[in-house]
């Protein structure tokens, strides 16, 4: 029994320590310092145009909704079920 303990424990230390051996294949941050670069190349200001296409009733109607306190606990049903174990019947 302790043979068989130990060839499990020495498979699970090798598979482990192969998953680890991965070397990264992009150096770390690569993708912020292209973004940084990007903003860096068109630095121009937005601009004084205004927004086109935004609905105003819509938007409006938004952020009265963003505005509006959350539910009430009393309101809203939680319900919680856990399932531990089993009881041997299958249905």
């Amino acid at each position: 029994m302790t043979r068989l303990l130990t060839a499990i424990a020495i498979i699970g230390f090798l598979a482990c320590a192969g998953c680890a051996s991965e070397e990264f294949k992009e150096p770390l941050g690569a993708s912020v310092r292209q973004a940084v670069a990007a903003q860096k190349l068109a630095a121009a200001p937005a601009g004084d145009a205004p927004v086109v296409g935004l609905d105003g009733v819509y938007a409006k109607g938004v952020m009265d909704n963003y505005h509006k306190p959350p539910k009430s606990s009393s309101e809203t049903k939680k319900t919680l079920q856990l399932n531990l174990g089993g009881s041997g019947d299958k249905k």
